[in-house]
C-alpha cells in the first residue's frame, strides 16, 4: 500500500509540475500585435527601418521573450474597422482625440511617449496665418489625409463648404499639390514636415503658421483585454526619458 501511494504522489508531483510549465510556457513569448497607421517618415522610412521599427525593437529587447511585439502597418480606414471589431492590439504614438476617446475611458492609455505640434503651412509666396479659428482658413482650399479626422469646428466648416477639403493618401502628397498651388493650406506633425523638407529639398518654400493648429503629447494606445500588457509598456516608457538609445533615436529622426 505504501508503494501505491508513493506511485500516487509521484504521479500527482509530475502532473503539477507539467501544469506550472504549461503555464508558464503559455505567458512566455506571448505575441501582441502593435499597429500604426504612419506609414510615412520618419515612423516608417522603408523596409524595418524607422522610428515606429526602432522602437518595437527596444520593446522587444526589454520583453526578454516575455512578450513578442509584431508590428502592422495599415491604412486608418482598416485600423478602425479592427478596432470597432473588437480585434485586440496597440496603437503607437496616437493622443486620445486621434481616436475619439476624449474622457480615456474607451481605451487604455500610457503615459508621455512624445511631443509634438500640428503646424498649418502653407506657401512662402501665399502665407496663411491661422488664428485658431475656422475664419482664417475660410474659402481656401485645405489639403487633407484621407480618414483623418480634424478639430470639430474646422470638419463642421468643411461639411458647410466654407472650407473646402481635398484629400490625398499621405502628408508628402499634399505638399506637392501645395507646391503645384493645387491647394491653398495644409496641416502636419512638425516632425514629419521638418522631415519632409529636408528630403524634398524645398527649404525656404513654405511658410508655417505662427500659431500651430495644436500642441499635443503622443502615447501608446492599449485595448481593454491587454492590462497586463499595458502595464508592461507603461513601465517601459517610463524609463525611455534615461534611455540613451531611445534618445539617440529622437534626435535621428527630429523629435
Amino acid at each position: 500500500m505504501k508503494e501505491i501511494g508513493s506511485y500516487r504522489n509521484w504521479i500527482t508531483g509530475n502532473l503539477l509540475l507539467m501544469l506550472l510549465l504549461f503555464s508558464a510556457n503559455t505567458f512566455a513569448n506571448k505575441p501582441v500585435t502593435a499597429w500604426t497607421y504612419y506609414n510615412f517618415p520618419p515612423y516608417i522610412t522603408g523596409d524595418g527601418k524607422g522610428l515606429a521599427h526602432e522602437f518595437i525593437k527596444l520593446l522587444n529587447d526589454h520583453a526578454q521573450g516575455k512578450y513578442i511585439f509584431q508590428l502592422k502597418v495599415y491604412p486608418r480606414k482598416r485600423l478602425n474597422s479592427l478596432l470597432s471589431f473588437g480585434k485586440q492590439g496597440l496603437v503607437l504614438f496616437v493622443h486620445w482625440s486621434f481616436m475619439q476617446d476624449k474622457d480615456q475611458s474607451k481605451y487604455l492609455w500610457g503615459p508621455i511617449l512624445m511631443h509634438d505640434r500640428n503646424e498649418i503651412v502653407s506657401l512662402s509666396s501665399r502665407r496663411i496665418s491661422y488664428d485658431g479659428t475656422a475664419q482664417s482658413l475660410a474659402g481656401l482650399r485645405f489639403g487633407g489625409v484621407l480618414g483623418r479626422r480634424y478639430d470639430a469646428f474646422l470638419e463642421k466648416a468643411m461639411a458647410q463648404g466654407e472650407i473646402h477639403r481635398s484629400d490625398t493618401n499621405t502628408e508628402k502628397q499634399n505638399i506637392q499639390k501645395l507646391l503645384r498651388e493645387r491647394i491653398d493650406v495644409t496641416t502636419m506633425p512638425q516632425v514629419v514636415l521638418q522631415h519632409l523638407i529636408k528630403n524634398m529639398n524645398i527649404a525656404g518654400k513654405l511658410y508655417v503658421s505662427p500659431q500651430p493648429r495644436n500642441i499635443f503629447t503622443r502615447h501608446i494606445l492599449a485595448t481593454k483585454q491587454l492590462k497586463q500588457e499595458h502595464e508592461f509598456l507603461s513601465k517601459f516608457v517610463q524609463g525611455l526619458s534615461s534611455n540613451a538609445q531611445w534618445q539617440e533615436f529622437l534626435n535621428q529622426y527630429g523629435f
